[in-house]
């Protein structure tokens, strides 16, 4: 086949084949099941949340955030930053990011949502 600027179009492959190369995508390399993100990711608050949406629903877990030096709460970007992003800017681990959110979790959960 050729497209109107007279190069060669490359076939598209369907089927199994597609199908298995973008399952294998959805998990990333090198990071085995179970981990302990994968936990956290139990409850509401994920890490790819946006704070200003964190802050606004779930207030309660403000002190912890601050607590763990994570002071973007009041930041003017807080509405259109993750907390990862927000933890990697302020130099917080991910070992430090999944306790906060693990935290977090355990706070909400006994409120009862």
């Amino acid at each position: 086949m050729v497209n109107k600027a007279g190069l060669k179009k490359k076939p598209v492959r369907r089927g199994k084949t597609a199908v298995a190369k973008s399952a294998s995508r959805s998990t990333p390399k090198g990071k085995p099941k179970g981990t302990p993100s994968k936990k956290i990711s139990a409850g509401p608050i994920k890490k790819t949340l946006l704070i200003g949406d964190v802050v606004n629903k779930y207030p309660e877990t403000v002190e912890i955030m601050l607590a763990r030096g994570f002071h973007c709460i009041g930041c003017h970007v807080s509405p259109f930053e993750t907390i990862e992003q927000g933890a990697s800017v302020h130099g917080i681990s991910d070992k430090e990011l999944d306790k906060m959110l693990g935290e977090m979790n355990k706070v909400l959960s006994k409120r009862g949502k």
